[in-house]
């Protein structure tokens, strides 16, 4: 449960330092003409700068940054006695719908003299969105040290007062913005919403299990949370309080039950992304196992045994069993990583794709779709996957993946493959 607070903690923001802002009407290119495989693959960049939204009024939006000190280029500046960083950022504004259409760009230069003992920097960017709009935000960051870039994108939602971007999650202990909804019972946070006058709050408390998704060749209905919550309460003057998630399961936050609009806030394990427990390990296996098998290995006292003896039955050898482990579990942690909503990443579908057939070769982004391919020919891609965006309360990250029975060869491959004791891979 919740637990209240003493006092108000005051939501502190860090002010940018703008050394030049430009803006312009020129597009510099169509988003779904572009290969953004390298969203999926960590080792594409060293530099993994986070970005965030928060609606503070109806003209104004936040893009909130931070920014990993140890991943920075930095310069000794003599006369300060201090090192600085110098980063650039740059986006575009579309409307969201279905064709985006430019709207706005701007660019805007940082530089900051850190100590060297923090950890991160955390600033925001102020995007005159007006309200009652969906939006798309494209954003392209540069460390002008040494050059590297990344790429992100973020979906915005200003149609109302009540949906999740309205509300600005505070980690207590720093004072800093909580850039991610997933949230560990030792975490202490407070909340606000500065566009919303209500008082009060309702919280919904979901603990059911989200079920994993069927192989893609099974033709099924979009999976969607549908479950009634197991209870609910009201918290009075919720900008004055505290509070910290006991359990695991899901909390739903609402200003107003009448509508379907809210704040979702997960809490599933304390390492989460990481896979550290004999449950995390033993349930991706579900999609190398048959029904029975993974029954019968869900029953066992100690999964950990079962986790051991399915992995060195399976390569039927010490050394080839870490490397199925390793890569088998690189891939179920950046799935969380990547694809987590109201469940978590390995369990959606992007997640089983992902973690079985490994990383897409090619992406194609919209926004309310992701086409993924692997391979190639010359005239075509040798495999191709739709996810379409589910339109949910309680998250703008899930997505369904539009199934067909054709997939259940290359599917039944890869699995054999695993169950061979070989790693899959689609040779590129």
């Amino acid at each position: 449960m919740f637990v209240d607070a003493q006092k108000r903690y005051t939501i502190i923001v860090l002010i940018i330092l703008v050394i030049s802002v430009g803006c312009s009407r020129q597009q510099v290119s169509s988003i779904e003409s572009r290969n953004l495989s390298f969203l999926y693959k960590p080792s594409a960049t060293t530099f993994h700068p986070q970005f965030m939204i928060y609606h503070r009024t109806d003209t104004t939006s936040l893009l909130f940054i931070k920014l990993y000190i140890n991943e920075l280029a930095q310069i000794y500046d003599e006369k300060k006695n201090n090192n600085y960083f110098k980063i650039r950022f740059q986006y575009q504004i579309f409307s969201s719908g279905e064709t985006e259409k430019f709207l706005d760009s701007s660019s805007v230069i940082l530089k900051s003299y850190q100590p060297v003992a923090n950890s991160n920097f955390v600033t925001y960017i102020p995007l005159k969105l007006k309200k009652g709009g969906k939006y798309f935000v494209e954003i392209v960051s540069t460390d002008m040290i040494n050059n590297r870039k990344n790429q992100d994108f973020i979906r915005v939602d200003k149609e109302n007062n009540y949906s999740m971007q309205n509300f600005l999650i505070t980690n207590v202990e720093n004072l800093k913005p909580v850039f991610n909804n997933v949230i560990n019972s030792s975490q202490v946070f407070s909340i606000n919403n500065l566009r919303n006058k209500s008082k009060n709050i309702f919280i919904k408390y979901y603990s059911a299990n989200i079920p994993s998704p069927m192989p893609p060749f099974y033709i099924i209905n979009s999976k969607t949370l549908n479950i009634a919550p197991d209870s609910i309460w009201e918290v009075k003057n919720y900008s004055e309080k505290k509070f910290i998630l006991e359990n695991k399961g899901l909390y739903y936050l609402q200003t107003d039950t009448t509508l379907n609009q809210g704040l979702a806030l997960y809490n599933y394990s304390k390492y989460f992304p990481y896979v550290k427990s004999a449950e995390n390990l033993l349930d991706p296996l579900i999609y190398l196992t048959s029904f029975r098998e993974f029954k019968d290995m869900k029953a066992y006292k100690n999964q950990k045994i079962a986790v051991d003896s399915f992995w060195l039955n399976t390569a039927d050898d010490m050394d080839k069993a870490r490397e199925l482990i390793r890569v088998y579990y690189n891939r179920v942690q950046l799935a969380n990583k990547y694809f987590t909503s109201y469940t978590q990443g390995w369990n959606t579908d992007r997640g089983m794709i992902f973690v079985v057939l490994g990383p897409p070769k090619n992406v194609i982004k919209s926004s309310n779709m992701e086409r993924w391919s692997y391979g190639h020919r010359i005239s075509k891609p040798v495999l191709e996957f739709s996810f379409v965006l589910n339109e949910t309360p309680f998250t703008n990250n899930s997505y369904s993946l539009q199934r067909d029975e054709l997939y259940s060869q290359i599917w039944n491959q890869a699995v054999d493959t695993w169950r061979s004791g070989l790693v899959f891979s689609i040779a590129e």
